[in-house]
Formats: C-alpha cells, structure tokens, sequence
C-alpha cells in the first residue's frame, strides 16, 4: 500500500497545500504594500514590481493545485 492509498492522504495534502495558499496570500498582500511604497519609476519600484509578479504566479499555481486537491477529495 502506498501512502496515497491510505485514507486521509488526499485531505492531509489538501490541508498542507491550503496552508502554504494562506502564506502565499499573506505574503503577497506585505508585498504589493511593499510595491507601493517605492516611487513609480525608481530601481527599487522595478525590482519590487519583478518580485510581485513572481510571487503572484507561484499563488496561482498554489491555488490551481489546491482546487485539484478539493476536486479529488469531494
């Protein structure tokens, strides 16, 4: 029997991957405030801009799997 053959195995990933999208959120949130606070233009704003973007597609992917995850569970 695999691990993915045990009961509970699709909630406990479910419930892992639903709280790293909760840090993900939360760090995206600190982020674009971070975003804001540089001037339009500067090297600093670029930078942070770059950083945003990055975190928000690892959010997307975060999420995407956590509603593969629901899907397979209900």
């Amino acid at each position: 029997m695999t691990a993915r053959d045990k009961p509970g195995y699709d909630h406990d990933e479910l419930e892992f991957a639903a709280s790293k999208l909760a840090e993900s959120r939360s760090r995206l949130t600190k982020f674009r405030a971070l975003q804001d606070s540089f001037i339009a233009g500067s090297d600093e704003r670029l930078q942070a801009n770059s950083l945003v973007e990055e975190i928000e597609v690892l959010h997307q992917l975060i999420d995407q799997l956590c509603r593969q995850l629901r899907a397979r569970t209900h």
